[in-house]
């Protein structure tokens, strides 16, 4: 997860250390049964791979609205409903539609 995240600092020339320093954080969030539940529905439902469709999960079991990623595969979940909130939806940001 790290070092996906690190692909997008690198992209987008910022600086790696405040990536790594937040995202050590949710490294060692433990998978829960609830995020393992989501995972699996967004995997099933959006094709995508198990490890992708938790990086989702996680987020959106976090409060997180939007992901920042160079991964096309993860284009798929836009449109997501938000938990709690159905009438939002969840946005995928791909570092390759971002102006310099």
């Amino acid at each position: 997860m790290i070092a996906e995240a690190l692909v997008t600092a690198y992209v987008l020339g910022s600086d790696a250390t405040l990536y790594e320093a937040q995202l050590s954080l949710i490294e060692q969030a433990i998978c829960d049964e609830e995020t393992a539940r989501l995972a699996a529905e967004i995997g099933i439902t959006y094709h995508l791979e198990t490890t992708d469709a938790l990086h989702v999960a996680t987020a959106l079991l976090a409060g997180c609205e939007a992901l920042l990623t160079a991964d096309t595969d993860f284009s798929r979940v836009r449109g997501y409903p938000l938990p709690g909130a159905p009438e939002r939806v969840f946005k995928v940001i791909l570092t390759q539609e971002l102006k310099p």
